[in-house]
């Protein structure tokens, strides 16, 4: 060989070694330590197959150890497209660079976009985004809720929602009082009222619970999922239609799980044709790299929500958003609901064909399937086999196991998948008792199986293919008309896509709902703590996305580990272990001072979690009798948007018309220890007090000094869990690591969330310790995208970016700068300045001028701001914000002011 073509091979050789090092897992702990840590510093709410994972591409997953495996979970359907699909990978990288956050409290050039097609694609009049599957439920029972009470005249909370038995949608207190499994809602209590249960698949049933008058919605899987893939009979949806129909009740449809191409078509309803008031979607909206949710409704039910009435920190952000976007053009570019009404067929013609002793069912529509294993046999050994064997799967609800791979997936690989399955299952034949099979029949099951795959499946197979498809050619037709239409429209859209910025509030107003109201800006960039509109305009940002962006917009350490975590796994579920979980729960309890760390997605989640896990200690530790467990909050809080979060407002703009509300949550003054202690002295059973340190959403109030160690005191003696809501004022931004740290406090349970991520990836969770955190058992507790991959990844930076570029010490002194000049002001103009840190709030004379004319102003001015309460200027700019920068915000701010009029 020729020394030349030598030295080229050996070049090729090296390159190909050094990418295939790069694309593998950087291997620091094996799985044994994975699992280790992750139970050290983890809840116990899960129980996860013993797999650490670490990377995935397409239908495959490889643990630290480098093992490949097929996935048939698909993060509980939602990784449809499979695992770091490039398109949506791209997608991501490429706005996590240019603007992730904004809030919606302005306009951004995303969302409208996504909304348009997401209206368009599925036919409803607008969007309302959230971010995780519950969020999309407890905004479609808002919604339900509402129309109840404004446009059929229920009485004043009297409004009822019907369930089906066998129902999931989540996690947080209204999900779990809709529930029947045990393990859901047994020690939450007390429950939501009028929430009312019917069987599945029940018609009759459903009509009798109907004929109510004051029953405003029928919620409803159109295949359960996480009940072991139930499917109702041929006629249940329309017969639902029907019903709802005729009653005056909205039809809420939770295709979280089964929309989305998972069934074999766009929503599983489409297979009769019908469609539901309410749509909620979630999951495979984002293909796994991002929690992203919504409603679709049309207006006279969506716009029964005004501005102000709902609402999310990261619901409708511009990655999201981007994400999502690309992610269902992928489904319907790719064709993805064709493959999986396609190999599904193939896939459960071939398990029907393992004994009926061992499987005793098999259950499914496209890539969305059940096994339902003879009760005898322990399904997660069998899963644990599965593992083994290089497949990965869950079971539900004890002896059924779930098959849902990515809709990616080619034939060949589910026939391997089918073989790998079978002949798992066909080792457990000789677990059963002799009486149930003869040698002969086990004998002729196996040659039957070796015969299936090792012979071709010749002229007789050839046939039936050839004539299922001259079956569904007509059909095909349609769908690729309907398709080029609907490109076409997509075409002309993007045509357009240069919008002026009146054009683009115009195009969110039209498709999407109306529960905000955002300053009239259009944002399309950020970097550190500046903002650019589409104009080309620069505005410092003085909000931070409601105190989220405190590491500033687009941190270029926060885009590096974005773009290398997400091209290497972005998704599980909990239902496997990976390595950032367990980093990232060490890195934050040894930080903070806590046992564990249990991860969610918002920090409404993250309200809901403490309050389950205080209610749940209340009945277990400190003995309150079933169902009297009682929480009390401060008036004026607020934490989030679930019912449970309204139940405790005492804002009338959050809880209007969105009852009943949760029981015994009971409210106290805030900053009030007299009032606090008889509360806890009348009443024995209360087992939490939650309260924010300073109140963000009031308007920046600050207690008295000695309030916050008052309480740790107060609790203590009452034996109350004191529960610290730190979502916005946590991390940094009032000037120290924590607010409590103000007074060297240390509450039972604390929820963080917002800046958990710097803005880059919903990150939310509560930190206790062991006695609480425990008291969480496995399946208690939990969220589809909670402690991703991802999400870890991004949080754990997050951080490190806190602590190593010492963001709270600049906080500290910037924010005495801030209260230094803005008291200057003349009574006459801000009647006062609230603030600590970089956390402010300016109270404008009501007489001066109108808080939003003011923000008006300022962002004519260069300057971006909200009211809060009508007349209190927010002022919460990044916390990489420099001395000049501060000071040219607080001149634009004073100019602004003293040349008002």
């Amino acid at each position: 060989m020729e020394p030349i073509t030598r030295m080229a091979l050996l070049n090729i050789k090296r390159s190909a070694r050094t990418l295939s090092q790069r694309i593998q897992c950087h291997r620091t702990l094996t799985s044994q330590q994975v699992f280790d840590r992750e139970s050290k510093y983890g809840a116990h709410n899960y129980h996860p197959l013993p797999v650490a994972l670490c990377r995935a591409q397409g239908v495959f997953m490889w643990d630290v150890e480098e093992k490949r495996y097929f996935d048939f979970l698909s993060a509980y359907s939602a990784v449809n497209q499979g695992h770091c699909h490039p398109r949506i990978y791209k997608a991501m990288v490429d706005q996590a660079k240019i603007l992730t956050l904004t809030s919606r409290a302005f306009y951004s050039n995303i969302l409208g976009e996504f909304e348009e097609y997401i209206t368009k694609l599925f036919r409803y009049d607008k969007w309302l985004p959230m971010n995780t599957g519950v969020e999309g439920g407890e905004t479609a029972c808002k919604l339900a809720r509402r129309w109840g009470y404004s446009c059929k005249g229920i009485p004043k909370n009297q409004a009822k929602i019907v369930f089906a038995e066998g129902n999931f949608w989540g996690r947080t207190l209204s999900a779990v009082s809709s529930s029947t499994d045990p393990s859901s809602y047994s020690g939450f209590g007390p429950f939501m009222p009028g929430f009312e249960l019917v069987p599945y698949d029940d018609l009759p049933a459903l009509e009798r619970a109907l004929a109510d008058p004051n029953v405003c919605a029928f919620m409803v899987e159109p295949i359960q999922g996480e009940a072991g893939v139930v499917v109702p009979k041929d006629g249940y949806l329309k017969g639902i239609r029907e019903l709802c129909t005729k009653n005056n009740v909205l039809w809420i449809a939770d295709e979280v799980q089964t929309g989305l191409a998972r069934t074999g078509r766009r929503l599983a309803v489409d297979y009769e044709n019908v469609k539901p008031d309410i749509l909620i979607l979630g999951k495979a909206l984002s293909g796994g790299f991002y929690p992203v949710s919504g409603v679709l409704a049309n207006d006279p039910v969506m716009l029964t929500i005004k501005p102000g009435e709902h609402g999310s920190t990261y619901g409708g952000n511009p990655l999201g958003c981007r994400i999502a976007l690309e992610a269902l053009r992928v489904l319907e570019e790719e064709k993805l609901a064709e493959n999986a009404e396609r190999l599904g067929h193939v896939l459960r013609d071939e398990l029907s064909k393992l004994p009926k002793e061992i499987v005793t069912l098999v259950r499914g529509k496209g890539l969305l399937n059940a096994v339902v294993i003879n009760e005898k046999i322990d399904a997660m050994d069998i899963c644990l086999k599965l593992k083994e064997r290089g497949l990965l799967a869950k079971p539900t609800h004890g002896h059924i196991i779930r098959l849902a791979p990515p809709l990616i997936i080619t034939e060949e690989q589910i026939r391997e998948c089918a073989d790998i399955i079978s002949k798992t299952i066909l080792t457990y034949i000789g677990i059963l008792s002799s009486n149930t099979y003869k040698r002969q029949e086990v004998e002729s099951v196996m040659s039957a199986l070796t015969r299936f795959v090792n012979a071709t499946l010749g002229d007789i197979a050839a046939t039936l293919q050839h004539s299922n498809y001259l079956q569904g050619e007509e059909k095909n037709m349609a769908l690729q008309s309907m398709r080029q239409r609907f490109f076409s429209i997509v075409r002309e859209t993007e045509k357009r896509r240069f919008l002026s910025s009146q054009q683009v509030i115009d195009r969110d107003n039209k498709y999407g709902g109306i529960h905000f109201k955002p300053l009239p800006v259009v944002l399309s960039r950020g970097e550190g703590c500046y903002l650019w509109d589409i104009d080309g305009k620069r505005y410092l940002d003085f909000l931070a996305g409601f105190s989220t962006v405190n590491q500033g917009h687009c941190h270029p350490r926060l885009v590096k580990v974005m773009r290398d975590q997400a091209g290497k796994l972005a998704h599980t579920s909990r239902a496997f272990y990976s390595e950032p979980h367990g980093e990232f729960g060490e890195y934050l309890t040894k930080l903070l001072g806590w046992d564990r760390f249990l991860p969610m997605n918002t920090g409404v989640e993250g309200g809901d979690t403490a309050i389950k896990m205080a209610r749940r200690w209340g009945y277990r530790i400190k003995k309150v009798p079933s169902g009297k467990a009682t929480v009390v909050f401060a008036n004026g809080n607020f934490w989030g948007r679930s019912i449970a979060a309204l139940s405790a407002s005492t804002d009338p703009n959050c809880y209007t018309d969105f009852g009943p509300y949760v029981p015994l949550f009971e409210k106290v003054p805030y900053n009030d220890l007299v009032a606090l202690e008889q509360k806890f002295q009348e009443n024995p059973n209360i087992c939490a007090f939650m309260m924010e340190p300073i109140q963000g959403e009031a308007g920046v109030v600050i207690p008295a000094d000695g309030y916050l160690k008052r309480v740790r005191e107060l609790c203590t003696k009452y034996n109350v869990l004191w529960i610290a809501d730190e979502v916005q004022t946590g991390l940094c931004r009032t000037g120290m690591r924590l607010a409590v740290d103000h007074e060297g406090c240390r509450p039972d349970i604390l929820i963080l969330g917002k800046a958990l991520s710097g803005g880059m990836y919903p990150v939310s969770g509560v930190l206790a310790d062991d006695q609480i955190m425990l008291c969480l058992e496995t399946g208690s507790h939990g969220s589809t995208f909670g402690g991703s991959p991802l999400g870890n990844r991004v949080a754990l930076e997050a951080v490190k970016i806190l602590e190593e570029e010492n963001l709270a010490e600049n906080a500290k002194k910037l924010g005495k700068i801030l209260k230094e000049e803005l008291e200057k002001l003349p009574k006459d103009i801000a009647t006062e300045f609230r603030g600590r840190g970089l956390l402010a709030g300016l109270v404008i004379n009501k007489e001066f001028a109108e808080g939003w004319d003011i923000c008006l102003k300022l962002r004519d001015a260069g300057l971006l701001s909200r009211p809060a309460h009508g007349q209190i200027i927010r002022i919460s700019p990044p916390l990489t914000i420099t001395e000049e920068q501060l000071r040219e915000g607080l001149n634009i701010l004073t100019t602004v002011l003293k040349s008002y009029k």
